[in-house]
């Protein structure tokens, strides 16, 4: 045997003989083990795997049992992770729904996942040519021209307002 009842271990094992093998990563932590050693074992997992490559890895599992070790629970492992999630009533009847859509050919709900603009494209702003002109010549001012350009949208009487000799202002 391999391991002890009482104390954990880390155990790597060979899932084939080829030349890039498929490793399995196990975390042996008996119940029956110290508090300080599960704790241990438990925060160092993750940076063991790291340093071997997590690539490596086809799968990791946690056993807290000998019995957890065998080929048949490993065997057992994998035919409840490929087996299907449990789902609610609700969640079955929004799964069958779902299909009969995409059969149906009908646009279909997509959910908060997808991502649409809509803004159609433009703002549908109207401005005067000099203020356009202005904007685009923002991309060719040198230092010595004033890199600023205010453009007012119907907001208030800013013909009250002293500017100080502001010439690059706008109304749109």
């Amino acid at each position: 045997t391999y391991v002890e009842d009482n104390v954990p271990a880390y155990l790597l094992v060979r899932l084939d003989t080829t030349p890039t093998s498929e490793w399995l990563a196990i975390s042996y932590v008996p119940d029956t083990a110290k508090v300080r050693d599960k704790m241990l074992y438990a925060s160092t997992q993750s940076a063991l795997k790291k340093a071997l490559g997590d690539s490596r890895f086809k799968d990791s599992i946690f056993a807290t049992s000998k019995d957890d070790l065998t080929p048949d629970s490993y065997a057992a492992h994998l035919q409840h992770m490929a087996a299907p999630k449990p789902r609610s009533a609700r969640e079955a009847e929004m799964e069958n729904i779902r299909m009969a859509e995409r059969e149906a050919g009908t646009n279909t709900y997509e959910g908060m996942r997808v991502k649409r603009s809509h803004v159609a494209g433009a703002m549908g702003l109207k401005w005067a040519q000099d203020a356009e002109d202005a904007v685009k010549s923002l991309k060719d001012a040198d230092s010595s021209e004033s890199s600023f350009v205010l453009l007012v949208s119907g907001v208030g009487n800013f013909n009250d307002w002293d500017w100080g000799g502001l010439n690059r202002m706008f109304w749109l």
